[in-house]
């Protein structure tokens, strides 16, 4: 994952921390009318991706936090904490 900071969801999640991906649907967005909405970018073999949206009090992930070990449960800790 490369992580934006300022989405309260990956408080002490590291970019680069590796989740768990079981899909192969991904989110694209066109333009950069949506850039503020990105919370973060997955690369996979070359291919980065929208991997998760966060604005207000809506968040989405493109990956499963619940089984994504230590940092999945550090990614629901920060959603239970909000």
């Amino acid at each position: 994952l490369k992580v934006h900071a300022d989405c309260p969801m990956y408080k002490n999640v590291p970019t680069g921390a590796n989740v768990y991906f079981c899909h192969s649907y991904f989110v694209r967005l066109t333009g950069n009318e949506h850039e503020d909405t990105i919370a973060s970018l997955t690369d996979y073999n070359g291919f980065l991706f929208v991997s998760s949206v966060c604005r207000e009090n809506l968040w989405a992930v493109q990956f499963h936090p619940e089984k994504s070990q230590k940092i999945g449960l550090n990614i629901l800790e920060n959603f239970v904490k909000l």
